[in-house]
């Protein structure tokens, strides 16, 4: 009986829901105005988005993320059919939505959102803080400073990812509705996009041959070097693309070798990282590499949408998504800290597993070579360690007790290194990578 109940009490509260958000949705429908300023509407549509993403409680299996990207889908399904019934708001809509992407620019948005742009990690750093510290900016003409706010929770990517290619025809024709055939063009996206694979094609090369990066490449000139022609491939790809009479099977062309060179550009980021195996880590390097490796990402999807006939679905929502998925990640610290540390961490284990193969004996001799060593390094230690105690007993002060131990283990560990010992407690720390290398 209680069950019952329970159960009644929830149909209740749902429908209670329904109905409040569709009088919310008819409110946010009727309140559409085409004429209001730019900022007017871009408050509109981020209500408007707000609404889309509104969590309500559903009983269902999949988890919390699946389930509120199919709530999302499902309400913007049920917004497309709610705006047929009223052909005002369908026209309202569709004007609002297309004078807001008229006065918008989005090549900001293309080359910049969610990607690193500071010359180095401290400035990246610091300019996540600011971001955290100060209010957001109001709604302007850039769409790369208003998408945080029109997309600010990663649960937003994966419902823009989720929309089929029916949905999103049809969001498409919703917004072309009523569309009067002296308009001025409302998208630029195609004209929007070139500028930023320009821009970011220019960024790669100034980091692909960048003092740091040729110093650890064995090629001997920079025209060798697959940004020498990046730049070059990019304009003729631009030319090709904006050219009167578009030569379709010449575009694929030039399209399919800028994709190679950008992939030719991506595996010197795996020669600098091998070269980082043997020679160190520098945190500087790693995020310019990792700078390099998220351009050449980008410009890759660039020319894949550019080189398209007309921008599939599938290839624009998950291409939507990872922007916003960047961008919001580029809003936190933590993210940044984990994608270079990780990075580094990763590459010190590599080195410290090559370390370690010179600990892994295989053969009686190497095993009494390597017990010769470690029982040199202990009776080195042995004398370090009466040497420790004479410090401590005969009662120097204490800065001048510091000093002296300091220096008794430096001299210590500098004749191990220097006679070629080894030390015991150093073996397990090493040869653990290694192990691990081998396992994996």
């Amino acid at each position: 009986m209680m069950f019952r109940w329970v159960h009644f009490l929830k149909q209740f509260l749902s429908a209670r829901e329904a109905e409040t958000q569709r009088a919310q949705l008819d409110v946010l429908l009727s309140s559409a105005r085409p004429e209001s300023s730019l900022e007017d509407r871009m408050q509109w549509i981020s209500r408007f988005l707000q609404w889309l993403r509104h969590e309500s409680v559903v009983e269902t299996q999949s988890s919390a993320e699946e389930q509120l990207s199919r709530l999302a889908v499902a309400r913007v399904r049920y917004l497309l059919r709610d705006i047929e019934r009223n052909p005002q708001w369908k026209t309202a809509v569709g004007k609002t939505i297309r004078y807001t992407l008229r006065d918008t620019r989005a090549t900001e948005l293309f080359c910049e959102t969610g990607l690193p742009t500071e010359l180095s990690l401290i400035g990246e750093v610091w300019d996540r803080i600011v971001i955290k510290l100060l209010p957001p900016k109001p709604f302007g003409p850039l769409l790369s400073e208003s998408f945080i706010r029109l997309f600010p929770v990663d649960t937003d990517a994966h419902w823009v990812e989720t929309i089929d290619p029916a949905t999103f025809q049809s969001v498409v024709d919703h917004i072309q509705h009523d569309l009067h055939p002296f308009e001025p063009a409302w998208d630029a996206f195609a004209a929007d996009m070139r500028e930023a694979l320009i821009y970011l094609s220019s960024q790669i090369v100034a980091i692909g041959l960048s003092p740091a990066i040729r110093a650890r490449l064995d090629s001997p000139t920079t025209r060798e070097l697959p940004f020498f022609t990046l730049n070059r491939l990019t304009i003729r790809f631009i030319e090709v693309l904006t050219a009167e009479e578009r030569n379709r099977t010449e575009l694929e062309a030039v399209g399919a070798a800028l994709t190679a060179q950008l992939q030719l550009a991506e595996n010197i980021v795996n020669i600098v990282l091998k070269h980082l195996d043997e020679h160190g880590v520098s945190v500087g390097l790693v995020y310019q590499l990792e700078k390099l490796h998220r351009y050449n990402r980008r410009c890759t999807t660039l020319v894949e949408l550019l080189t398209s006939q007309q921008f599939p679905s599938t290839t624009v929502t998950r291409f939507l998504g990872n922007l916003i998925t960047e961008n919001v990640g580029r809003m936190r610290i933590r993210s940044l800290i984990q994608q270079v540390s990780s990075l580094l961490a990763q590459k010190v284990v590599d080195r410290n597993s090559e370390v370690g193969e010179h600990y892994i004996t295989r053969t009686p001799a190497e095993y009494l070579h390597l017990l010769r060593k470690a029982l040199g390094g202990g009776a080195v230690t042995t004398v370090t360690v009466y040497l420790k105690i004479f410090i401590t007993a005969i009662g120097l002060p204490q800065f001048t007790t510091g000093i002296a131990a300091a220096l008794n283990y430096s001299i210590s560990f500098t004749i191990i290194q220097f006679a070629g010992f080894t030390l015991g407690t150093k073996q397990p720390a090493a040869t653990a990578p290694a192990q691990a290398a081998r396992m994996d």
